[in-house]
């Protein structure tokens, strides 16, 4: 696979205090989309080994995201889902 390089998203909180988790949020959701992208790609080659390889990666880095999610409070998740990345 290609090195893929992330824009890392800097998406200021709203309560400085949450700002850690944000990050960490917002680098889980890039790197689902990541491998999201490569998911799509390989199911259009039809590389099955490739697939699974980006779906296990795409499990790994939402539940992660869905995680940090969970510890943050409503409106900096809403600002989360609001962003470009999302």
């Amino acid at each position: 696979m290609n090195s893929i390089t992330l824009k890392h998203m800097n998406l200021k909180a709203i309560n400085p205090k949450h700002q850690s988790m944000v990050n960490r949020a917002m680098r889980h959701l890039e790197k689902y989309n990541v491998a999201n992208d490569q998911r799509d790609a390989a199911s259009d080659t039809d590389d099955y080994v490739a697939y699974a390889k980006a779906h296990k990666k795409c499990c790994n880095h939402f539940d992660k995201f869905l995680d940090c999610m969970a510890e943050l409070p409503k409106r900096e998740q809403d600002q989360i889902e609001a962003s470009p990345a999302y």
